[in-house]
Parts: C-alpha cells; structure tokens; sequence
C-alpha cells in the first residue's frame, strides 16, 4: 500500500473540521495514526483481499464472497507470523477449507 505525505496532510484537513467528539473524527485520527508512518517511509504494509483468492478455478469451485471472507479470516488467525503470508499459505487455506466445508 502506498500512501503518500499529501495524502496524510488532506485527511489532516479533513479531520481538523470535524467535531473532536464524533466517532468518525477519532477513527480518522486513528487512521492518520497508522499510515502516518507509512507516508515517512517507517512503515510497510501488505494487504490480501478476497480477489486474491478468486483464482482461475474460483468459478468451478462452488464458493462465494461469504466462503472467501471465511477463507481469508483463517489467513489472518492462523498464519506464522515469521513467515508471513503468501501465495502458498492463502491457497493451502483455500483448499483446506473447501475439503472441510464443502
């Protein structure tokens, strides 16, 4: 993900205009937060998508939107953080999942 200065100082912007005690200020601000460092370049960030795992057999495979949610939670809770995640591990859970629950 990319995410650069002036984007940062925008949604700066954007939230100095809105009402401190609104949700919606202290979620921007928090967002600002995490990306900030991004923008320095102190920080990377990867992200996986349920595209990701529609792959050429998606079509054939019988799953949905809602079996790919499931599928990428299970990324996310059971990966090894030393390894990371990658093209393997996301297509081992898909294949788990469709043995366990199809």
């Amino acid at each position: 993900m990319n995410v650069t200065k002036k984007q940062i100082q925008d949604l700066k912007v954007i939230a100095e205009n809105l009402d401190p005690d609104n949700d919606l200020s202290n979620t921007l601000n928090n967002i600002i937060a995490e990306l900030e460092p991004v923008a320095e370049g102190d920080k990377i960030l990867s992200s996986w998508s349920i595209e990701d795992l529609k792959g050429d057999d998606w079509k054939n495979s019988g799953l949905n939107d809602e079996d790919a949610r499931k599928i990428l939670a299970n990324v996310k809770n059971k990966h090894d953080a030393s390894l990371g995640i990658n093209w393997d591990f996301l297509e081992a859970c898909k294949e788990y999942y469709i043995i366990n629950n199809k």
